[in-house]
């Protein structure tokens, strides 16, 4: 058995972490990154003349659920990994991080942190030049201040060892919305009447079966407490028969 593991640790430290790498390697404060020590340290970080960035809304509204992609790119590169976690600025878990494509993407967690990564699928081995991942972001529904991804991305030459990768780092940072007023009356689906069919809508996200956009969560929180829930349909209805 001994024999057996010496192998399958000789091979990952060849080959590196194609599916589900190690948590904590973000470039986030008191996290390393895939160029440290004896990984992919053929470049110095952020060296290459690509890059590793994020696209989404900046700011956000308390239980919001947003979409992000992330994108790396760097010529003549084709095998593709990244790490990410969300953070408040006491490096703390910051909101939920939600895996909407399973077959390219992985999460786990170590000390309460989370982590969103590439699965072996999700390296788009052979893709040149550069690639994307999705994913699904639910702001928290308390005020914990700023949140900021960290995320550290790996441009591989596909080449089946560590050599000849460029590693970068960044970081995306979202604010809690203070700008607008919420006056919620109801119509989740902004039809600007208010009937049943606000109802549907409002069960249906409680059910997990469909997303309200900012708008429409500020309508439907009709007793304001930054969560969606029972108690909200109940209003809902009895604003409706009254």
């Amino acid at each position: 058995m001994k024999y057996f593991m010496l192998i399958i640790y000789c091979f990952q430290f060849l080959y590196g972490y194609s599916n589900n790498p190690p948590n904590g390697r973000t470039g986030a404060p008191g996290q390393t990154t895939c160029a440290s020590g004896n990984c992919h340290n053929s470049y110095p970080l952020n060296s290459g003349s690509g890059e590793i960035f994020i696209e989404g809304p900046t700011t956000y509204n308390p239980g919001e659920i947003i979409n992000f992609t992330i994108y790396i790119n760097q010529n003549n590169q084709d095998r593709w990994g990244f790490e990410l976690c969300s953070l408040t600025d006491e490096m703390n878990q910051g909101g939920i991080i939600n895996n909407i494509d399973i077959e390219n993407t992985s999460i786990s967690s170590t000390s309460g942190i989370t982590y969103l990564k590439q699965t072996n699928s999700g390296t788009y081995n052979g893709y040149q030049n550069g690639v994307e991942w999705g994913f699904e972001w639910q702001a928290p529904t308390t005020n914990l201040g700023p949140i900021t991804f960290y995320f550290s991305g790996n441009a591989a030459n596909g080449n089946g060892t560590r050599t000849g990768d460029y590693i970068y780092i960044d970081s995306f940072t979202l604010i809690e919305n203070q700008n607008e007023t919420c006056d919620p009356n109801g119509d989740a689906n902004l039809d600007n009447d208010l009937n049943v069919l606000d109802v549907v809508t409002v069960v249906s996200y409680v059910l997990g079966n469909s997303e309200l956009n900012a708008d429409q969560f500020c309508n439907a929180d009709i007793n304001q407490d930054a969560t969606i829930d029972v108690l909200d349909i109940v209003m809902i209805v009895s604003i409706i028969l009254n």
